[in-house]
This record gives C-alpha cells, sequence and structure tokens, in this order.
C-alpha cells in the first residue's frame, strides 16, 4: 500500500470525534476483524478493568482465532504500556496488575508474540492540538481541569500544594510554555503566571472565577467542582475550553490509529487491545485501510 493513498487529512476526517462516536450505541466488548490476503487485524475494545467473564473470554476466544493460522509476522498492541521484562506466573496475577492489557500480554507471551504499545504521548497529542490553533495557555487550562477533575472522579478529594505544583510544572513542560524557569519561589510563580490568567480566562469564557492561590484553589467547593467537571468535558461543546477537550481525544485517537498504521505497513499482523471508545473513532480509517490493502 502507498503511503499517499491516505493523505493526513484523509485520515483525520475518517477519525470520528468524540461529541460524535459518544452519541452511538455499541456493545462491549466491541470488536473490529479485518482481513487483507496476507494480514490480519484484530481490534478488541473493551472496558477499562471490567473482569466480568465475558470481556475475559471475549479476548481468549478471539486471540485464539487470530493465531488459528500461527503467529508468523504477528504482533500484540495494546493501550497501555506493559514492560517487555514484566513476567506472570499466572493469568490471574496478569489482570490483577494490568487488567485486559495483562490479559493480553499474559497471551502474547505464551504463544511468543512481541508486544507493542499504540498509546501517544502528551506531547504528540498537544502538538497536534496546537496546530489547529488553540492557545498554549488555554490549552494548559483544559489540562490542569482535565487532572482534577480525575483525582475527583477516583475519589481523591484531598488536594494539596504539591499535587497541583507538579500538575502545572508537568503540562509548563510538556506544552512548551517554559515560565516555571526559577525553582526558588516556585508556588508564587505559578500563581502568577498560570492561576492569575486561570481566574481571568474562566471569567471571560465561562462566566465564573476559578482562585487564584494554592490555598483558595485546595478548599475548591462543591459548585465549583461542578463547574470544573462540566468545563473540562469534551462531549459538550459549548466553549472553547470544552472544544480543547474534544480536539485533544480526537487527536489521541488520530495517532493511535497511525501507530497501528504503521505496524501493518511493516508487514505484520496486529492483535489490538484498548477502550471501546478508541476502537469505535478508528472503525472508519481502519476499514478504508484495508480496503485500499485488497
Amino acid at each position: 500500500m502507498k503511503k499517499e493513498e491516505l493523505s493526513a487529512e484523509k485520515i483525520n476526517n475518517l477519525v470520528i470525534k468524540p461529541e460524535k462516536w459518544i452519541k452511538k450505541k455499541y456493545k462491549i466488548p466491541y470488536v473490529i476483524k479485518l482481513f487483507s490476503e496476507r494480514q490480519k487485524l484484530y481490534i478488541i475494545g473493551v472496558s477499562h478493568n471490567d473482569f466480568r467473564n465475558r470481556q475475559i473470554t471475549t479476548i481468549e476466544r478471539l486471540f485464539k482465532d487470530f493465531l488459528r493460522n500461527g503467529n508468523k509476522n504477528s504482533v500484540l498492541a495494546t493501550e497501555l504500556k506493559i514492560p517487555q521484562g514484566e513476567k506472570f506466573n499466572s493469568k490471574m496475577e496478569a489482570l490483577k496488575k494490568y487488567g485486559e492489557f495483562g490479559l493480553a500480554a499474559f497471551l502474547s507471551k505464551e504463544k511468543g508474540l512481541s508486544r507493542k504499545c499504540f498509546e501517544p504521548n502528551m506531547k504528540e497529542i498537544f502538538d497536534n492540538v496546537k496546530k489547529m490553533g488553540y492557545g498554549k495557555m488555554d490549552i494548559v487550562l483544559w489540562s490542569f481541569f482535565n487532572a482534577i477533575n480525575f483525582r475527583w472522579s477516583q475519589e481523591k478529594s484531598g488536594e494539596n500544594k504539591e499535587m497541583l505544583k507538579k500538575t502545572i510544572i508537568r503540562l509548563d513542560k510538556l506544552i512548551g510554555i517554559n515560565k516555571i524557569k526559577n525553582k526558588k519561589n516556585i508556588l508564587k510563580n505559578i500563581e502568577k503566571n498560570y492561576f492569575n490568567y486561570f481566574s481571568k480566562r474562566t471569567d471571560k469564557i465561562l462566566g465564573w472565577k476559578l482562585p487564584q492561590t494554592f490555598n483558595t484553589l485546595i478548599d475548591i467547593k462543591s459548585e465549583i467542582r461542578k463547574k470544573i467537571k462540566t468545563a473540562q468535558d469534551p462531549f459538550f461543546l459549548q466553549t472553547e475550553i470544552n472544544r480543547i477537550g474534544s480536539a485533544v481525544n480526537w487527536n489521541r485517537d488520530i495517532l493511535m490509529a497511525k501507530k497501528i498504521m504503521r505496524i501493518l505497513n511493516s508487514g505484520k499482523s496486529v492483535f489490538a487491545v484498548c477502550g471501546a471508545n478508541h476502537t469505535v473513532a478508528q472503525e472508519p480509517l481502519m476499514k478504508k485501510f484495508f480496503n485500499l490493502m485488497k
């Protein structure tokens, strides 16, 4: 297959955006099985860390079917990176440690398949989002909201200065702003360069002000938490901040799909395990890719 047959624009257009795939009804596990004359692609879309028997047996059954004619030129690809030297004494140990990805890794090791991770790094994703015209500081704002909302969803309600500081420092570097250079007075540096901006930006875009200091951020009330949850929601495209969330998730799927296609372009067959939403989002692109291979 010639690379020019699928341009970057065509690839992007074939990956479904979050606000569209969220409206689709689909069963989990969600399975894609595609074939060409010499290659095949199985993608098993799962619910993360769901140990119900149906999901486990589906992965096991389809893995066996995938290897029906041997494992020559076959690769396991997972959304989560598992160390190559990881050893599992049992299937249940693998499941407990890495969920469905551990199960797939355990099965692949038994059959001698190599493993690859197709999760893009966040810098790749943010670089793509910046190319779409979104401002760096607004990307930090969405990412900050998304990070603390995730912690709340995991019932980690006790925020602290260290957690908030590390989140901003990581985003400052990843997104390429590099405002935090002086390690002295780093908390005041963040308040001045970030929280002050966040407060003005939320006031302008969302109609409410985010607290400007670490002490007030740590003690965020439930009403503000609800507003932050809505503001970072990638399926609710009411504001510029929401649209950044959609762009981040969409570009993540684009980059994941490109990594799978890169493996396929090397002549390998792929058995992939990832979240069901990624499978749904990437399905039109993968079907087009295989049509061009025939």
